[in-house]
């Protein structure tokens, strides 16, 4: 479904607040320092480097929006994560200094986030698909894990 400018400008926020908390220091432990209270013990940050609509699913459960983000090919470690030599440039815009073979940057990924105003991002709804009928070409962002067992179901039937 579609959203309204409240409603989206919601969800933008909780995706913001969402990757502030990916973006966090890690601790010595390996887990982000988050609302525990517990110091950072090194510098280490992490970026995703592809933070397109297509790989952020979010779904409203009683007023509040879940975030996941997916797709961690190029994610890693600022600093030492990079982009893949093939980034399509042809029909994508990427955010200035994302390049091929460049760094992965954690303003990269807020830049897609921020961008998002601009973007539509498909909200997860309850919609059925009538049996039968050709999933769509480029999958919803929140409804991508249903819309993919039922092309692999559709492709394992051929």
């Amino acid at each position: 479904g579609e959203l309204g400018p409240t409603a989206f400008g919601k969800l933008k926020e909780a995706v913001l607040a969402a990757l502030a908390v990916v973006h966090e220091p890690l601790t010595e432990k390996g887990s982000s320092s988050g609302s525990s209270g517990i110091q950072p013990t090194s510098s280490v940050r992490l970026v995703h480097g592809d933070l397109r609509p297509p790989n952020i699913m979010a779904r409203e459960v009683n007023g509040t929006w879940e975030v996941k983000f997916i797709d961690f090919d190029w994610a890693g470690e600022e600093g030492k994560a990079s982009y893949p030599y093939f980034l399509n440039h042809v029909d994508l815009e990427w955010p200035p200094g994302a390049s091929d073979g460049a760094e992965v940057r954690q303003d990269h990924d807020r830049w897609w986030v921020n961008g998002l105003v601009s973007r539509k991002v498909p909200v997860d709804s309850d919609e059925q698909q009538s049996p039968g009928a050709t999933p769509p070409a480029t999958p919803p962002t929140a409804r991508s894990r249903r819309w993919l067992r039922r092309r692999s179901r559709a492709h394992t039937a051929e």
